[in-house]
């Protein structure tokens, strides 16, 4: 994952009794420096930047794996390795449950493409749209109780005396600030009717006013964003042959663009949830023996 390089230190790990710490160590400053930056972008960030950021966190629990099998780790530290557990319990259901999200939304995504690509009349494309944005506005009462938790979860943080623990928290603190970057993607505000008057949102989307005018009313809208101004446009023009013709064109464009984003951070969210379960495994096999 190439992420600009910022002054960013974690915890230092001993060497002598690590390895692999340097590296370790390079890894998480390296997301931290990941999370800083991402700090700048406008929110909803888009899917591509927090594609980078799951990837390079698949990556760095392969090292924390190998933090924890080493026979130096936890060994003997029963409590330590249980607090350990219940954080790294937390985040796995939390990560569980936003793969789930995803998988619906990328289905009713499919659903929408299905009616559309048909030649549907007028009342059957509004009660498709009606379907979507009502799955939508689910998502985001979902999203609102799971964001609520993370807050839960950072709060009851609590300072270890373990250097390894306290390593394992760091990249806690980076995997909440991600996952909460997903939950917010998939919360783009439901858009209910464009203010009458003046350039809306979606003119400038589909290139109606000038280049900056496009440019700039894009910068702040995801994909899950824009597919609900291009829906809003289709109801409005549902009904008027030309206009609906070129609006499901539209429409279609852009919820393809949106399925190429939930399928990435679908891979991308597999490939986090599958390295926090070897490290849940990892750490269940300590207190066996």
């Amino acid at each position: 994952m190439s992420i600009t390089n910022c002054p960013i230190r974690s915890i230092s790990l001993p060497s002598r009794l690590y390895p692999n710490s340097l590296r370790m160590e390079a890894e998480l400053d390296n997301l931290k420096a990941w999370q800083m930056s991402s700090l700048a972008w406008p929110l909803p960030l888009r899917a591509e930047i927090m594609q980078t950021g799951l990837l390079g966190l698949a990556e760095m629990y392969v090292s924390v794996n190998e933090l924890i099998r080493s026979p130096l780790t936890l060994q003997g530290h029963k409590q330590l390795v249980d607090e350990a557990l219940d954080e790294q319990i937390g985040i796995l259901d939390l990560c569980d449950t936003l793969r789930d999200l995803i998988i619906k939304m990328k289905e009713h995504v499919q659903d929408l493409q299905s009616a559309l690509r048909r030649k549907a009349t007028s009342s059957s494309i509004k009660s498709s749209i009606r379907v979507y944005m009502s799955f939508r506005k689910k998502v985001k009462y979902d999203v609102s109780k799971s964001l609520i938790a993370l807050k839960r979860k950072e709060n009851s943080s609590e300072a270890s005396p373990s250097m390894v623990v306290r390593f394992l928290k760091e990249v806690n603190t980076v995997t909440v600030s991600l996952l909460r970057s997903v939950l917010l993607f998939m919360t783009a505000p439901v858009m209910t009717k464009v203010k009458p008057g003046g350039w809306s949102l979606i003119s400038k989307m589909t290139g109606a006013g000038s280049r900056s005018s496009s440019e700039k009313g894009e910068e702040n809208v995801n994909d899950v964003g824009c597919v609900d101004l291009a829906l809003h446009n289709l109801s409005e023009h549902a009904g008027k042959d030309n206009d609906a013709k070129v609006d499901v064109r539209f429409v279609l464009k852009k919820l393809e663009e949106l399925a190429r984003s939930i399928e990435g951070l679908e891979g991308g969210l597999d490939c986090v949830y599958k390295r926090l379960v070897r490290t849940r495994v990892s750490l269940l096999n300590i207190l066996a023996h």
